[in-house]
């Protein structure tokens, strides 16, 4: 049995680099061989140039095949953040999390109360909440089959497109495993950063010896090309957050090596903003996550609004790349963190 294990798990390895780094989607021109001795050490093509690994010492850097491995450490229990119909059942008893609505399957849209939606009862659902977001049941980040349907004084709106009833009805009639959620209403602050997105912050926590801790923390910032979502890997910005005093430092994106202190389409500044509400956010957190001995990581997607925050979701791990755009954390707190957990050595 312990061979038939190692075997699954190089199984499980061969297919994530050749899936999520060989090939992986290029943005940058890096020679072929620089390429692949990249991809023999676990890295992208992309990450050579975005973490400038011709400069700084790669073996700063927890690679993207370790990044992908560390989906391992919370074990069975990532059913829990991964499936997005059970995620709210659980973590709804500890902090606000958005209410599932609906949930669509092989054709049909149920109401999670007994019954299923006609094409009035969901009219009359959107007359109400004026946005709702559909996604998928299982998806592991970046943005993917994600839906803002909004309605407005000109009708449906579903990512900006204008829809019939009909039309809409037929495209949610397509989908399967989809749930469709109740909006987040963001704050003024984030807003103002990029109104056509709900820009979320991405914060790490994770628990040694039964104490939690946080260890990382961005804010994502939408752009046009990332319309509605806010992902990295659609375009949209990362800042850096000062987890003492929560205030944006600069912002970078993954496809570009710039750095910017407003947001290049709105004009908005990014640096030096406070986020409201943040000793609020690093308290209940760290509460939160001392509820589960279980889950010893976790990737928190917060929305701040005018009263608080809102928990999206929660991950069970998190992109490398949002954090080590400004320096390696091989041998910061996150790698120490995978280091104990047999994901880097």
């Amino acid at each position: 049995m312990h061979m038939l294990a190692k075997l699954k798990n190089w199984i499980k390895d061969a297919k994530i680099i050749y899936k999520e780094i060989i090939l992986a989607k290029g943005h940058f021109k890096v020679p072929f061989f620089t390429r692949l001795k990249m991809n023999l050490r676990g890295f992208t093509a992309d990450q050579y140039v975005r973490y400038d690994l011709r400069n700084n010492d790669i073996s700063d850097y927890i690679s993207e095949f370790e990044r992908w491995k560390s989906r391992r450490i919370n074990g069975r229990y990532n059913v829990i953040m991964d499936d997005k119909l059970l995620f709210p059942e659980v973590f709804g008893r500890y902090v606000d999390v958005p209410k599932n609505l609906a949930w669509i399957d092989k054709g049909t849209v149920y109401n999670l109360i007994g019954g299923q939606f006609t094409v009035p009862n969901l009219c009359s659902l959107l007359a109400k909440y004026k946005q709702v977001v559909v996604k998928p049941v299982y998806a592991q980040g970046s943005g993917r089959g994600v839906h803002l349907i909004c309605w407005t004084e000109d009708g449906i709106l579903v990512n900006g497109q204008k829809h019939t009833w009909d039309s809409l009805m037929a495209s949610l009639t397509k989908l399967t495993n989809y749930v469709i959620v109740e909006y987040v209403w963001q704050h003024p602050y984030s807003a103002k950063l990029f109104p056509k997105s709900t820009n979320t912050i991405r914060l790490v926590s994770v628990l040694d010896d039964g104490q939690a801790s946080l260890i990382n923390a961005v804010h994502r910032i939408g752009v046009e090309a990332s319309i509605p979502v806010d992902n990295g890997t659609k375009g949209a910005l990362v800042a850096e957050i000062d987890m003492e005093t929560g205030t944006l430092g600069r912002a970078k994106t993954f496809y570009k090596i710039t750095s910017f202190t407003k947001h290049p389409e709105t004009g908005a500044p990014i640096q030096n903003i406070q986020i409201p509400h943040w000793a609020q956010v690093k308290e209940k957190v760290l509460a939160v996550a001392q509820n589960f001995p279980y889950i010893p990581f976790m990737a928190w997607d917060i929305v701040i609004t005018r009263d608080g925050f809102m928990v999206i979701e929660v991950n069970t791990s998190s992109g490398v790349n949002l954090f080590q755009m400004w320096r390696g954390e091989r041998r910061g707190p996150l790698g120490e963190f995978y280091r104990r957990h047999g994901i880097i050595k």
